[in-house]
């Protein structure tokens, strides 16, 4: 499901154009979360926690890097001057939509990936498996007959910058 939901949802709360508890966008989730997990899926709502000095550096960044200045919406600037007013809303839709059925999981998120193993590993634990029994692999020695020294024939190719 697309977080455009809940993000909607989020800045109608934060605009004060309704009450979690009013809302009909908030009714029509918790049904389709509902309707989801009674018909045999398993819905994971995993919420990415970003701190205000991470989201502050990572604004920045964007706005001083032409390559990233895309992925500033018009909503991300200023929404950043209303940070209580989001994290508000985003508590109150906590409150309404954490329910026994489809629970929020918060990440924190700062470091991203460290979040993206975090989650990753989450999702791994809530998935139903056994271990699969393996053979030993061993690694094989690699021959040395026709050695050479097959590093010293790249000096001097082309090579893609390492920028990471």
């Amino acid at each position: 499901m697309k977080r455009q939901k809940y993000e909607e949802q989020l800045q109608q709360l934060q605009a004060g154009l309704c009450e979690v508890q009013e809302s009909a966008k908030a009714d029509r989730l918790r049904v389709f979360e509902r309707n989801v997990v009674e018909s045999g899926l398993v819905l994971i709502t995993i919420w990415l926690e970003v701190g205000n000095k991470e989201q502050e550096r990572r604004f920045e960044a964007r706005i001083d890097d032409p390559l990233r200045q895309w992925k500033l919406s018009a909503m991300d600037l200023p929404s950043r001057a209303k940070w209580y007013e989001y994290s508000r809303a985003r508590d109150a839709m906590f409150d309404a939509t954490d329910t026994e059925l489809a629970p929020w999981h918060v990440v924190r998120s700062d470091d991203k990936r460290r979040a993206r193993l975090n989650v990753i590993a989450f999702l791994l634990k809530l998935i139903p498996h056994h271990k699969i029994t393996r053979e030993k692999i061993k690694l094989p020695r690699r021959s040395q007959k026709h050695a050479y020294d097959d590093e010293a024939t790249l000096s001097g190719r082309k090579f893609v910058p390492e920028r990471y």
